[in-house]
């Protein structure tokens, strides 16, 4: 019952209920009819499920809000293998289902995915589309640009639609692209997404460290937003990291430098940067891009292969920052770094932060 009227109730439980039933006057029972007991919950909603609106599975469900909220989706179940998926800033999304279970999340399979789909969300965007697995990352995106235009000079003029940009590396490189407006920015290779880079507000920017060879950026707005300004790809060319390379070095604010090494015995290692400012921040990565750390030190049980380290500054810096960049013990000799090379290093790097 809802304010003394008849409602249409959808009780959620692990078992042992209807999936619906219908209320009338003031008081509602569930009956436990099976031999075990059973965990049910029941919650009071501003909202009946008849003010739920339908979900669009043609083209998802995409927003940007600029105060916190809910909505709730019918969700008529999936087919063809799809799954549901759920992305946003500050979302939280859970499936009230037809089966009378809650199920919380930011993907559902077919089976289970039939009921009312609550969005909570805080300001920002919020998306919700059907697809493939394999699909997902391209079905974000939406339809495909049928043309891709090239970046002369690394620039290019934004449109209030999808666009696609081609670009080509002759030798490995960590790639920044960035645009001063709100919305979506992909890297693709040979139609798979790499990664991707969503703002619901300000710019965006997308960085990734790829291999030569052929590629291609994606853009497009956000529903109810407008695209435009401009997306500039700039290049950043790795330097070689050894025991030998401890030159100080000056990297301007906003700007990003990326070092490489190769480990040729498995042990511990030690990576990061001397410097007595705290406005650095400096990374660890495999030849897969996969992130392995996040500090000035870092000291890992790495295996024989190529590595990267990226370094920039920190959204509060000002001015250009001095470090050196220093790896150790990558080319083995000993299993473990020694104690007191370990606590000289840590020393050196951190100065008197």
């Amino acid at each position: 019952m809802w304010d003394g009227k008849q409602t249409a109730a959808l009780v959620a439980a692990y078992g042992n209920t209807q999936k619906s039933i219908t209320v009338r006057g003031g008081e509602m029972f569930i009956v436990n009819r099976g031999t075990e007991a059973g965990l049910f919950r029941v919650e009071r909603k501003g909202e009946s499920a008849e003010t739920a609106q339908e979900f669009d599975a043609k083209h998802g469900f995409e927003g940007v809000f600029a105060e916190a909220g809910t909505v709730l989706l019918l969700i008529d179940g999936l087919k063809d293998g799809k799954e549901l998926f759920v992305a946003g800033d500050a979302v939280r999304s859970r499936l009230l289902g037809n089966d009378g279970i809650i199920r919380e999340g930011k993907r559902f399979r077919p089976s289970r995915a039939k009921g009312i789909l609550e969005l909570s969300y805080g300001p920002g965007y919020v998306k919700v589309w059907e697809a493939k697995p394999q699909e997902k990352d391209l079905a974000f995106l939406g339809k495909r640009p049928r043309r891709a235009k090239g970046l002369s000079n690394g620039l290019a003029k934004l449109e209030n639609k999808s666009q696609r940009w081609s670009f080509g590396l002759d030798r490995p490189a960590y790639i920044v692209a960035d645009t001063d407006r709100p919305g979506v920015t992909a890297l693709l290779v040979d139609q798979k997404v790499l990664t991707t880079s969503v703002r619901s507000s300000k710019g965006r920017q997308l960085g990734y460290f790829l291999s030569a060879g052929d590629y291609q950026l994606w853009t497009r707005p956000l529903k109810g937003t407008t695209q435009a300004g401009t997306i500039h790809l700039s290049k950043v060319f790795p330097k070689l990291l050894d025991s030998a390379s401890d030159s100080p070095r000056l990297i301007r604010p906003g700007e990003i430098q990326v070092f490489t090494f190769r480990v040729t015995v498995k042990g511990q290692v030690g990576v990061g940067i001397r410097t007595e400012n705290d406005q650095l921040d400096a990374k660890l990565f495999d030849s897969q891009f996969k992130r392995l750390a996040s500090s000035p030190v870092m000291i890992q049980e790495l295996e024989p292969g190529n590595y990267l380290l990226t370094v920039e500054t920190t959204p509060q810096a000002a001015v250009p920052v001095q470090y050196t960049p220093v790896v150790i013990g990558h080319t083995g000799g000993r299993q473990e770094i020694p104690e007191e090379v370990i606590g000289e290093y840590l020393t050196q790097t951190t100065g008197d932060q």
